[in-house]
């Protein structure tokens, strides 16, 4: 298993990331991680190195060509754990159990995002459309995302925190450009359906990650972020130079109302 996380520009944020992560996932020792960043200039780059040293158990990989980058991980393991930097780890997952799981239930994937919890959706500023959930064991769930209804449980193909067979999204991938984790998520969902025959997707009955949307890095899109000043990547990157880190012990637990939801931070020395 490879834990791929895509940062822009978000050192502070990823440290919580690789934190909260490292944190609660329970076979962290026994999978790998991979951050994949991109930076805009030479004082975000002394950041990533920075962390770098903080973290020998992660490779950090400079973006090349976004492209050749993502296929060339995929091909180096059978299950892959999809995640950004603005996404907070808030309790624990084994990723040998979801493993299990896949192969028992043949789900197209395994949401640490989703959960019965998980009502509104905050891209789209409405609730979710909810499906009928089955219960598989104790504390899991699977549910139809083939259905023409709207909201994050019928997007099941995504890079914020989700684990899937590195071979299904080379599928969904196959002969289809893309520039950035935008534009990857963008085509994996637009070819969804070649995974049809895998019709459920499988998440726990409480979500146990969630994305922060307190600012936005990327041009490419509309996706709704938050404009607090304080928040901005700017900001924070000073707070980064500053040796403030995000206090983490506040968001243990969280349960969020969905997979966005944009939460105030606490900053620690």
């Amino acid at each position: 298993m490879i834990y791929l996380i895509f940062s822009k520009d978000r050192p502070l944020q990823l440290e919580l990331t690789l934190n909260t992560c490292k944190h609660f996932s329970i076979d962290w020792d026994k999978d790998s991680t991979t951050v994949l960043y991109k930076t805009s200039n030479d004082k975000y780059k002394k950041a990533y190195d920075d962390l770098e040293t903080k973290f020998t158990d992660v490779k950090f990989v400079k973006q090349y060509n976004f492209m050749s980058d993502v296929l060339n991980i995929l091909s180096l393991t059978e299950y892959i754990l999809f995640s950004v930097d603005d996404c907070v780890f808030t309790n624990y997952f084994s990723t040998e159990d979801i493993v299990s799981i896949l192969k028992r239930y043949g789900s197209v994937g395994f949401s640490l995002r989703l959960g019965k919890n998980t009502t509104y959706c905050y891209p789209l500023r409405k609730n979710n459309d909810i499906p009928n959930f089955v219960s598989n064991e104790e504390d899991i769930i699977s549910f139809w995302w083939r259905e023409n209804k709207t909201g994050d449980f019928y997007y099941p193909l995504e890079v914020s925190s989700s684990i899937y067979r590195a071979k299904d999204i080379l599928k969904v991938l196959d002969r289809n450009a893309f520039s950035n984790p935008n534009a990857l998520e963008s085509v994996m969902d637009s070819n969804k359906n070649i995974l049809g025959y895998m019709p459920t997707l499988s998440c726990f009955e409480t979500s146990v990650a969630f994305c922060n949307p307190i600012n936005k890095v990327q041009n490419v899109n509309w996706n709704r972020a938050g404009t607090n000043p304080d928040y901005s990547v700017e900001s924070l990157l000073e707070k980064y130079e500053q040796g403030y880190l995000i206090d983490e012990i506040p968001l243990y637990g969280y349960v969020s109302n969905g997979c966005h939801r944009e939460v105030d931070l606490n900053f620690i020395k």
